[in-house]
């Protein structure tokens, strides 16, 4: 799915119009919050978190729990008066599929955080990555298959200036090229494989 979405957390909505307060003064969902923790605040009105079972995250992955006072203490991002707007912006064209989701997810985010919502306009993708662009698979193969010959044309010359540190010193340690010799072919198949896929993709689409 080419549906990648950057949430900009709490994007600055500067078109508030101004009150004359501090514009970083945190913005309360209800006059009853004032304090951390809030004085209506009870463990009664929630039902403690239960054991993980098998197969859920923090089953496979334990993480040490936090308290109420260490998330206040560790001073969580929060909306303010100049700063109270989720934006979400779109990478790259969507299609109609797509903007629908978006469409659920800007609806979702406006009811679960308590704020206004809207969707920004969309970015480009250029220089975000060049992972899976042919042509920078095409120089990184290159550049593989010609590490890869390299190997295999000089392996005796390498092989007699391999050696190793041992507690500071260097240590000369000769490497028969016959060993070097199927890295070397691994390499350059490797790369080959790599130079013919993007090739590929650059010509075919």
């Amino acid at each position: 799915m080419r549906l990648v979405l950057a949430v900009g957390w709490l994007a600055a909505a500067l078109a508030a119009a101004k009150t004359g307060d501090d514009p970083n003064a945190p913005l309360w969902p209800s006059p009853r919050v004032l304090t951390d923790p809030p004085t209506w605040y009870s463990p009664l009105l929630f039902t403690p978190k239960a054991a993980p079972r098998p197969g859920e995250w923090m089953a496979e992955h334990p993480e040490p729990e936090q308290s109420f006072q260490q998330y206040v203490a560790a001073r969580p991002i929060r909306p303010t008066r100049a700063r109270h707007t989720i934006i979400l912006a779109p990478l790259g064209p969507m299609e109609a599929a797509e903007q629908a989701r978006l469409d659920a997810l800007r609806e979702f985010l406006a009811l679960y955080y308590t704020l206004p919502v809207r969707i920004g306009p969309a970015l480009g993708l250029d220089g975000v990555t060049r992972r899976d662009d042919p042509r920078w698979i095409l120089i990184v193969g290159l550049a593989v298959f010609g590490a890869g010959y390299a190997l295999v044309r000089y392996r005796d010359a390498i092989g007699n200036a391999t050696g190793y540190f041992a507690r500071g010193t260097y240590v000369s340690a000769r490497t028969p090229g016959w060993l070097l010799l199927p890295f070397g072919v691994l390499m350059m198949l490797g790369g080959a494989t790599m130079v013919v896929g993007s090739l590929y993709m650059i010509l075919f689409g």
